[in-house]
């Protein structure tokens, strides 16, 4: 009886350290952007931010936080694949002097955030700009 005790213990320690370890698991960049940008045509002050999948059931969906958390948004992201030991960085669509947050590489996904068709065109020629994630 003793024994069914401890090893009940075990499964539901085994299970729970398995929730910790997949919350741990969430994308999470963090980047000190240098200049003013668009996401999902909200306008964002330079300066340092975070952006995360907020969810492991849902990989699409991601927020974006000031450090001083005074401007924070929840948009729509499509998850591409993995890329283990890849930098994390940001990459943005530049228009004249408007920045347009394009795609965010995170350790475990590439996402690319949803573009208009004439910003899909200046992609193409490679009028971009990336920041490099900060530890």
């Amino acid at each position: 009886m003793k024994s069914s005790v401890v090893l009940l213990v075990c499964a539901v320690l085994v299970v729970s350290s398995g929730s910790a370890i997949a919350a741990l698991t969430r994308d999470t960049v963090k980047a000190d952007i240098p200049f003013d940008f668009v996401v999902n045509n909200k306008t964002f002050a330079s300066g340092p931010y975070t952006i995360e999948r907020l969810s492991d059931n849902d990989t699409d969906i991601l927020a974006i936080r000031s450090v001083d958390s005074k401007a924070v948004m929840v948009f729509h992201a499509k998850a591409e694949g993995s890329n283990p030991g890849a930098p994390s960085k940001l990459v943005f669509l530049r228009n004249g002097a408007t920045y347009s947050l394009l795609t965010v590489v995170g350790e475990f996904a590439t996402y690319s955030v949803p573009v208009t068709r004439s910003r899909q065109q200046m992609a193409k020629r490679q009028d971009t700009t990336t920041v490099q994630a900060t530890p």
